[in-house]
């Protein structure tokens, strides 16, 4: 399930179909990220964890590297009503 789900995400992304909430861009900048590093987190990183609290959508979290693919980056993600990813 968690395959299909990354997988989804990964289309999403790819298609630029997602938006970056104002907390993802603060916590982008404050860790010294740009946005290429994020989507590359995404693009090659795992779901690590699945939180189905939020009343707005499962929240993902997907840990991978970055550009330099040394650099841990940690995303949260989830789904929005019009079934586009949001960084959050």
């Amino acid at each position: 399930m968690r395959r299909h789900v990354l997988e989804r995400i990964r289309e999403l992304v790819r298609d630029l179909r997602y938006e970056v909430t104002d907390h993802a861009w603060d916590e982008r900048a404050e860790d010294d990220l740009l946005l290429v590093d994020v989507e590359t987190a995404i693009l090659t990183g795992e779901i690590v964890r699945e939180d189905k609290g939020d009343l707005r959508g499962t929240v993902y979290v997907i840990e991978g590297v970055g550009t330099d693919r040394e650099t841990p980056v940690g995303v949260a993600v989830r789904f929005n009503e019009r079934e586009n990813v949001v960084v959050i």
